[in-house]
């Protein structure tokens, strides 16, 4: 008998609050639970919380995004750390990976995709849509 799999608990960064309705839906239907929310980076909040996963828009922080990717990877460090973002190269994708984020998921990406991609990230541990993935040959 297969026991249910429980909803990772999850910490959702979304500076635009219009949007937070949507992605809870979206990955509590990838098998991630929100438990807390936030605007901006807020280091105190995530380390109280000690999520399993972040799910992070980096398009609208205040901070520059891959200095924010690093300092969710040391506030909370064996989190699964996606960013989300319409900045859809090859280069951006390898620089938020080195920077520490499990997985860039474009917001170009229909729901499904987007579903797909949260699942291989929390399975895999890794994730780069194909749309990130562009090689410089392929945009020339």
């Amino acid at each position: 008998m297969n026991a249910a799999r429980q909803p990772v608990r999850t910490y959702l960064i979304e500076p635009q609050l219009v949007f937070v309705p949507y992605l809870e839906r979206l990955l509590l239907s990838a098998g991630l639970a929100v438990v807390a929310t936030s605007r901006a980076l807020d280091h105190r909040d995530l380390a109280f919380w000690d999520p399993l996963a972040v799910f992070v828009d980096i398009d609208y922080l205040e901070r520059n995004e891959l200095y924010a990717l690093r300092q969710i990877r040391q506030t909370v460090p064996r989190a699964s750390i996606i960013a989300y973002s319409s900045k859809d190269h090859s280069t951006f994708a390898a620089s938020c990976h080195i920077a520490g984020a499990n997985a860039l998921i474009s917001k170009g990406l229909d729901e499904a995709q987007l579903v797909t991609g949260i699942r291989r990230t929390m399975d895999e541990g890794y994730f780069t849509d194909d749309k990130s993935l562009l090689t410089l040959l392929e945009r020339k």
